[in-house]
């Protein structure tokens, strides 16, 4: 084979999306095929991209960066989460005494608000759940029917499956179920 990239690089991830995450003296950016950057290697760390944005870090808040290089998102959030099917990704801020999370579209706007001391959401993007700070019960919401649903306890947590599977695991405690969407 023919050298593309010199060996410039500390590191050069596997290609998704027509990108590879590469770092150099410690940052991070992304090139395409040809070696050619297409994200300045200025972050502090990345993620894959996903439904054509990646996660970047620049200190302790996170932003979108699209395949162009574009940040797409003000930098305000401390955690953004991969990109899922349907443009919905998980997203948290901090008020100061605690950690709030909430649900953004790629482009910041949030579909659910950050006051939310748990929030989850299915690998296809189409069912989500929350909890208010100090509620006793958990909402559902299927997005795909439009119904949703509440589930006493405080401390539920969900399994959302990876794929088409019409039901999903949660607990109440340490006692495991199963739920349909």
């Amino acid at each position: 084979g023919v050298t593309l990239v010199p060996y410039e690089y500390d590191h050069i991830s596997d290609f998704r999306e027509g990108l590879a995450e590469v770092e150099k003296a410690g940052r991070w950016g992304f090139i395409d095929a040809h070696g050619t950057v297409v994200v300045p290697i200025e972050y502090d760390e990345v993620g894959n991209f996903s439904e054509g944005v990646a996660v970047v870090m620049k200190g302790d808040l996170c932003v979108y960066v699209d395949t162009q290089g574009k940040e797409c998102l003000p930098l305000q959030y401390r955690f953004v989460g991969w990109m899922h099917p349907g443009n919905l990704a998980l997203a948290s801020i901090h008020d100061g005494e605690r950690e709030l999370f909430g649900l953004i579209d790629r482009t910041g706007n949030e579909v659910l608000p950050m006051v939310y001391e748990y929030v989850d959401l299915s690998f296809d993007g189409t069912m989500y759940c929350y909890r208010g700070v100090g509620e006793q019960v958990t909402h559902f919401v299927n997005r795909k029917s439009g119904t949703s649903f509440v589930v006493p306890g405080q401390h539920v947590h969900v399994r959302f499956p990876v794929d088409d599977t019409p039901c999903f695991g949660y607990s109440l405690g340490t006692r495991w179920g199963l739920m349909s969407r």
